[in-house]
């Protein structure tokens, strides 16, 4: 019996509420040719919006890489990762 792993990651930002926020963010998953499986972006109060995305079979690196270009992005204020490795049989 053989464990594979399959690699889910999610993204929670928080960010400035503007019209290319969500768009841009959404750019570093094209660029990387993924698909999330969930987007869901919420605006709160005081101008912020919160963003969380879902991305199945993503290596952690990538999703890393991922992260940190999210984090450079000047309206972002947090962008936090969380990978979870869903076991299979094989």
């Amino acid at each position: 019996m053989v464990m594979v792993g399959n690699a889910q990651a999610k993204f929670a930002v928080r960010a400035v509420h503007e019209p290319n926020t969500l768009s841009r963010i959404l750019e570093f998953f094209a660029l990387n040719d993924i698909t999330p499986a969930t987007l869901q972006a919420t605006k709160i109060g005081d101008g912020m919006q919160n963003i969380e995305v879902t991305c199945s079979d993503v290596d952690s690196h990538r999703a890393e890489i991922i992260a940190n270009k999210i984090r450079q992005m000047v309206t972002v204020r947090t962008a936090r990762l969380e990978v979870t490795y869903l076991q299979q049989v094989a």
